[in-house]
């Protein structure tokens, strides 16, 4: 058929190239007759040309004006230039094609796709309404029902959805019908029809593509319904109807995949779970591993995912090794296990293939020997991300501040305070704050005592979003004050911390601080009145 199609249009150009050629009725027939051509041919913007000269340029007349205006929006249309098309499928309406039900059909989808719902209903109720006998009377049906379900109308589109059902009983569009009627029964928690509408298409198209896809929503509606014992009928049905194991298998898979993308972890760890033990020897045993650890992941339980994550480490080829190596460097980091930590991160610098991946690995490597002491390699790593992680200015906020970090814990104050100032220079993030107290705390333990107030003063004003650092400036404000002899203002602050700080940690860090106060206070109380006694 194509090669007759390129002969046609052989033909076709050999008549618009024509020099002084001007028989308008020829021309335009002949511009139809491209269009079609390159139409059948899929070649669609050169199809949508030769339409649009033969609509703009042939006679009102002529009578393949209305076909050649549906073509033209058709065109439009595969070429996704939606408000063209939507024009030219609103004039061929206008031209009452004998395709008007199409028209209006395709005209309602783009106002779908454009958000416009009421115009897209208007278009399919005008032909459920008019057009009964229509070709596309089962899909406006069903596409009727799915602006229903879309807005959430879950009642009306059940109704949409019953009505297609009912009245067309050879349909392509049925079992998406039931399907989409289930999951609008299953919004509204009317599990016992979602369940007979699922096993619905498993006992009349079992071996439809989309029945592979409702295993899982079966299985969970049945559940649900209190009839999970029926399952096992279903799912065997489906096996019966489908006997490639390896199409059952993926399907045990994809579920179980499935219900780890939907954040149903408990589930997903169950599902997966049984994969691994059903089929042992499944080539996508490491990708259901993978699933599985990150489930026992997402739910913080930490312990069971990482011998998971180590036994997938050691497969080099495994095309998620890069993410396995980044969950392994955080849980050990966040278990405290920094020397394990350092080993997972270098490995996770020798695999990253994107500056997040590289800068993640420098900046747990700088923050694991920071946290094991070794501050020469913290100075390393931090010099690296200044000057190649520019990722964000979030990552060099945070390498000034551990240079500053690392200076002030070998006793280097003046350089510690240089590089606090670098941060401040440009961060107004947590970094930022952190070096703001820091730099607070050097000028207190330095018994700058005047400086030492106004930078602590200006860090609430300046960085009022990071409470955990506000807090801690105040509970140092309350040590200046005790350290310059205003008692009464040390207790003033640490009496309003209690009272109205939003941070337990540092209320109950108030309390114990003013606790030593008074107890202070009530010991040397009693000693001045038993000196005066004795004297």
């Amino acid at each position: 058929m194509g090669s007759k199609y390129d002969q046609a249009i052989n033909y076709y150009q050999r008549i618009i190239g024509l020099p002084n050629f001007t028989d308008l009725e020829i021309i335009s027939k002949t511009r139809y007759g491209l269009g079609y051509a390159y139409f059948n041919l899929k070649q669609y913007d050169r199809a949508l040309f030769n339409f649009k000269e033969f609509v703009n340029k042939a006679p009102r007349s002529n009578p393949n004006i209305s076909d050649g205006t549906l073509r033209l929006a058709d065109c439009y249309y595969v070429t996704k230039a939606y408000p063209d098309a939507l024009t030219n499928y609103r004039k061929a309406v206008q031209f009452k094609t004998s395709d008007e039900d199409y028209a209006r059909l395709q005209a309602s989808v783009i106002y779908g796709i454009e958000r416009r719902y009421m115009e897209a209903i208007s278009e399919l109720d005008q032909i459920i309404r008019n057009f009964p006998q229509s070709r596309v009377i089962d899909e406006a049906m069903f596409q009727r029902g799915q602006m229903d379900f879309e807005q959430g109308n879950y009642e009306e589109a059940i109704r949409g959805y019953s009505r297609l059902i009912a009245s067309v009983k050879s349909s392509p569009f049925l079992p998406y019908a039931h399907i989409r009627r289930a999951a609008s029964y299953y919004n509204l928690k009317q599990y016992d029809k979602t369940a007979d509408d699922y096993a619905f298409v498993i006992d009349h198209y079992p071996t439809h593509p989309i029945a592979k896809d409702i295993i899982l929503p079966l299985q969970e509606s049945l559940n649900l319904a209190g009839r999970s014992n029926e399952f096992d009928q279903y799912f065997t049905q489906f096996k019966t109807s489908n006997p490639d194991a390896k199409g059952v298998e993926s399907i045990e898979f994809e579920t179980a995949k499935s219900l780890h993308f939907n954040q149903d972890y408990i589930k997903a760890i169950a599902s997966l779970t049984n994969y691994l033990s059903n089929y042992p020897e499944s080539g996508r045993n490491s990708e259901a591993m993978y699933y599985l650890a990150e489930s026992y992941y997402r739910i913080k339980k930490f312990d069971e995912a990482k011998p998971i994550y180590y036994e997938l480490s050691e497969d080099q080829s495994f095309a998620q090794l890069t993410r396995v190596i980044g969950r392994l460097s955080e849980i050990e980091f966040k278990s405290g296990n920094y020397q394990a930590a350092i080993s997972q991160f270098v490995k996770l610098s020798g695999l990253a293939s994107t500056k997040k991946d590289q800068y993640n690995a420098w900046a747990g490597l700088m923050e694991s020997y920071y946290l094991l002491a070794q501050y020469d390699s913290v100075v390393h790593y931090a010099a690296i991300i200044l000057e190649k992680g520019n990722i964000n200015a979030g990552a060099q906020n945070k390498a000034s501040l551990y240079l500053g970090k690392a200076a002030m814990a070998k006793g280097d104050y003046e350089l510690a305070k240089d590089e606090f100032l670098n941060t401040l220079n440009s961060a107004r993030d947590e970094n930022g704050a952190e070096a703001k107290y820091l730099l607070g705390e050097i000028l207190f333990l330095t018994k700058q005592y005047k400086q030492c107030y106004e930078v602590l003063v200006s860090l609430n004003t300046e960085f009022s979003a990071y409470p955990n650092w506000v807090g801690k400036g105040y509970l140092l404000l309350a040590d200046y004050a005790l350290e310059t002899g205003d008692v009464f203002q040390a207790k003033a602050t640490l009496n309003s911390l209690i009272e109205h700080f939003p941070e337990e940690y540092i209320r109950n860090i108030a309390k114990e601080k003013l606790q030593r106060i008074e107890s202070e206070e009530l010991k040397k109380n009693e000693e001045i009145k038993k000196d005066s006694i004795e004297n």
